[in-house]
């Protein structure tokens, strides 16, 4: 059953999603960047959004350098985790506290 849109029409392109604690984390192209419409976008210049589920409020929005396609995302505690297939590397970046 359908619950509910968050966040709706506030990504370019997201890569990869994940939740923890009533929070959505998700890896987006950063607005910046220029691309056509292949969506080859393998470069740096990506951002991790920190979402409230319930609301859909945008809690924050950090730019990561990420090398790659980003592949998939995890929280485990206050580490987030991102794995790139084409950079051959997972990312660890720490939680950034009770506000994201």
């Amino acid at each position: 059953r359908f619950l509910r849109t968050i966040a709706a029409g506030q990504f370019i392109y997201p890569y990869a999603v994940t939740t923890s604690h009533g929070r959505a984390y998700v890896i987006d192209d950063d607005d910046d960047d220029d691309h056509d419409d292949d969506h080859d976008y393998d470069e740096s210049g990506k951002v991790l959004h920190v979402i409230d589920i319930q609301s859909g409020d945008v809690l924050q929005t950090v730019n990561v350098d990420l090398k790659g396609n980003v592949s998939a995302m995890i929280v485990d505690g206050n580490e987030i985790y991102i794995a790139s297939y084409s950079a051959d590397e997972v990312v660890v970046l720490r939680y950034a506290g009770s506000e994201a």
